[in-house]
């Protein structure tokens, strides 16, 4: 962008502008830091056109052609019409590949599922089995044994009965002291260490995500996923949903383990983190032309806060809000860093 000239009035510069500009030349109108107005032209190519058409209103400014202001407003709102529509397409565009995310087929977020299904069956509802898929040979108080065997090996660490002052667990003052307070005996009943994933089986970090404790549980946890994970799973790929599934699941897992103890499962931490993600990420990401939809957010977050209160019984809060701190930052810090690989 060069100068080309200074003029000594205001309403003449602005006008030979438009001039130029309707002549379609770019131009910018600056004050000069002594007096007058400077005339830039932002293309080297056009400094020769933009000169000679100085000349020729210096020599006499109030020539017919130089009057082109109504001109340069048509110019100039036709250009921001076409720039609109430009942005709309794009936006068009954008939102129906953002719902085609949400409605086409997923399979990791499907696997998942099926897994969650599976473990909340055999770890906590085997009872309901038909009776051929029952294990063979075994009474109910067995299969209610074996059923808790592997529920054990599912939880992020084994559930530790505290003892109080010496005395012992099936002990009246035991009880009492369970019935007062359950949360925090439930909390000292944790080895917060993780011992058996210290001793190899790091598993347990990640599957209490898969245990449920009913069918509506397990409904609505899945519903979630498959519309927020298979939004990530086909805009961001399956090994993106994975590595934030298993570090959200895990951090989440670990979070509501310090705050109630190991008794707890399901997927919300890691939906309210695919949540968060995908909240964030709409908002930071300057390459994305679309956003969370508002009816989601709004849902999302009453259903939190609604849990969070105490409205609904044996929520793990901990997880939720965990989940939804580590996908809102992911989210945050993804856009930010994004340079329109997704």
């Amino acid at each position: 962008m060069r100068k080309i000239g200074t003029m000594p009035g205001e309403e003449e510069a602005y006008r030979f502008g438009d001039f130029l500009y309707v002549k379609g030349i770019d131009n910018d109108v600056e004050h000069a830091e002594g007096e007058g107005f400077e005339i830039w032209v932002h293309d080297d190519a056009q400094l020769d056109a933009a000169r000679a058409h100085l000349d020729s209103f210096l020599e006499n400014p109030a020539a017919p052609e130089f009057s082109a202001d109504s001109e340069a407003e048509k110019k100039r709102k036709q250009e921001a019409l076409e720039d609109k529509k430009r942005k709309s397409r794009i936006i068009n565009t954008e939102r129906l590949g953002y719902e085609r995310n949400f409605s086409a087929f997923a399979w990791l977020p499907m696997l998942l599922a099926v897994l969650s299904l599976a473990i909340t069956i055999v770890a906590g509802s085997l009872e309901f089995l038909p009776e051929r898929m029952q294990p063979e040979g075994l009474e109910k108080e067995e299969r209610t044994e074996w059923r808790t065997t592997v529920f054990s090996k599912l939880m992020i660490t084994e559930f530790r009965p505290p003892r109080f002052d010496g005395l012992k667990p099936d002990s009246l003052e035991d009880i009492q002291a369970l019935a007062a307070n359950p949360r925090e005996i439930l909390r000292r009943s944790a080895d917060s260490t993780l011992p058996e994933v210290r001793s190899g089986e790091v598993w347990r970090l990640i599957t209490p995500i898969f245990i449920h404790s009913g069918i509506l549980h397990l409904v609505f946890n899945m519903m979630w996923l498959r519309d927020l994970g298979g939004f990530v799973h086909n805009r961001f790929g399956w090994l993106y949903l994975a590595v934030l599934v298993f570090i959200s699941g895990a951090l989440s897992n670990y979070a509501q383990l310090l705050w109630s103890g190991p008794l707890f499962g399901g997927m919300s931490g890691v939906n309210y983190a695919i949540f968060g993600f995908l909240w964030m990420r709409g908002k930071h990401d300057r390459f994305l032309a679309w956003t969370m939809d508002n009816t989601i957010v709004q849902m999302m977050l009453i259903w939190f806060f609604v849990c969070a209160v105490g409205l609904i019984p044996n929520v793990a809060n901990m997880a939720h809000g965990a989940g939804l701190v580590i996908g809102m930052a992911w989210g945050f810090i993804s856009g930010k860093l994004s340079r329109g690989t997704y």
